[in-house]
């Protein structure tokens, strides 16, 4: 038997959820760093991430990441990340897609021509973080940064059709 409330739901469809606020810097508590370590820990299907810039760091946070999207894989989610890929003079993310590639994960570079300067980490169908933070220590531990955390079937449905158009993305991983 249906509910006023029940048929109203229906009615209605799914309610959108509110964005959580991820807003870290100088006097601040870090909140993304944690918050993106717990959803690429909490994955069950998938982890897709684009950044524009990761610099890797011997036991910092941008390791914490990195090990977090390793051990996905290593579970036998589909992890993916999309980087820019600059001129080749400075390599700016050279050594994240070597360390990447060494743990089974597809690495995506963008087309010469274009600038991928997106943040964002998509896990499953559930939520995801997209601001500001690149992966470096400074972004991650000091900067003004600003992130936020989309739990919307709307938003996901869009952020799954955006990555779904970058050239290469569609290939899986190795």
């Amino acid at each position: 038997m249906f509910t006023v409330l029940g048929v109203l739901a229906l009615a209605i469809g799914p309610r959108l959820q509110s964005p959580r606020l991820l807003a870290d810097g100088p006097g601040r508590d870090p909140q993304a760093l944690g918050a993106a370590v717990r959803m690429i820990q909490g994955a069950q299907q998938r982890v897709w991430v684009a950044m524009y810039v990761v610099r890797l760091d011997e036991d910092g946070p941008v390791s914490a990441l990195l090990r977090a999207l390793g051990e996905a894989r290593r579970r036998g989610l589909d992890v993916r990340v999309l980087l820019d890929l600059d001129d080749q003079e400075t390599g700016k993310n050279q050594a994240a897609t070597d360390w990447l590639r060494s743990q089974g994960i597809r690495v995506v570079l963008d087309e010469v021509k274009i600038t991928s300067h997106a943040k964002v980490i998509l896990v499953d169908d559930r939520e995801a973080l997209v601001g500001s933070h690149n992966w470096t220590r400074s972004a991650l531990t000091k900067n003004r940064e600003v992130s936020v955390i989309l739990a919307d079937a709307a938003s996901l449905a869009d952020l799954a059709a955006w990555f779904a158009g970058v050239p290469g993305w569609a290939e899986g991983n190795p």
